[in-house]
């Protein structure tokens, strides 16, 4: 055992202490063993938490373009609009602009649920010129949820999901519903579309790969994917919080964001 107390000493955290005896010394390298195996696995998370975030970092790089010269041309193209009075391009027009403004300024990455509801507001707008059938937004949302921070982009991939994936069979109901709750100072945001619904084994499918229990590959192609929303989640908030889904198929899928409640003054938002 003293040899394994001087190895990490010596920095060496992957040795155990071997050929444990029966009495207080064996009893103390179960101990060392044990404070060892938890000090490895902290270690472990904290370095996969890194790893997350200098991905995001990366990534985010990766997508940098000439923001101002987007937002000039977007521009110019709704005052040509308005000045021919063709007031249905110039309002998709600013609406397109303003999620593009939204997604690319991150000079904090934290904003209020209500910054991200009007983010997704924006969303719907564009999405519904694709589609015959409008989608709507059902909100019940209490305002000490509105003013709770929450990672930036949070959101909004949730009902990209669910009208990419749980509405594409459309239903007579062509609404995504959100409320929001507070349990034991935890928010609860449920996000719910009433669409074509995961199968029993879809659904475990999904759920193992937000716990990283299977590689997860969706959502690289096409915006943030629900793994990306999990992992900040939790990178921000600790292990504890983050989504937690459940579907049923034809029937609907649900959503639920889980983040610790911040009390704040009446007002401030």
């Amino acid at each position: 055992m003293y040899d394994t107390v001087y190895q990490v000493q010596k920095g060496d955290l992957k040795v155990r202490v071997k050929n444990m005896s029966r009495d207080e010394f064996g009893e103390l390298g179960i101990e060392l063993n044990t404070m060892l195996d938890r000090i490895q696995k902290l270690m472990d998370e904290t370095l996969h938490r890194e790893l997350l975030v200098k991905d995001a970092q990366i990534k985010a790089l990766q997508n940098q373009i000439n923001n101002h010269f987007i937002y000039n041309v977007l521009e110019s193209i709704k005052m040509m609009a308005e000045i021919d009075e063709k007031y249905e391009i110039a309002d998709t027009v600013a609406s397109f602009g303003e999620l593009l403004r939204y997604s690319m300024r991150w000079k904090s990455g934290y904003v209020m649920v209500e910054a991200e509801i009007d983010q997704i507001r924006n969303y719907l707008a564009l999405v519904n010129l694709w589609y015959d059938d409008e989608i709507g937004l059902s909100m019940e949302l209490p305002q000490e949820i509105l003013c709770q921070e929450i990672p930036k982009m949070s959101l909004q991939p949730i009902v990209e999901n669910a009208i990419g994936h749980g509405m594409r069979e459309f239903t007579e109901d062509t609404c995504i519903y959100m409320k929001g709750e507070i349990i034991e100072d935890i928010c609860y945001i449920h996000i719910t579309d009433y669409g074509c619904g995961l199968e029993e084994t879809e659904l475990e499918k999904l759920r193992k790969r937000l716990s990283g229990e299977i590689e997860d590959t969706s959502g690289q192609e096409n915006g943030i994917g629900l793994k990306n929303v999990h992992d900040r989640l939790q990178i921000g908030f600790g292990p504890d919080y983050g989504i937690v889904i459940d579907s049923r198929k034809h029937t609907f899928t649900e959503v639920t964001v889980k983040i610790p409640y911040q009390k704040r003054k009446k007002g401030i938002t």
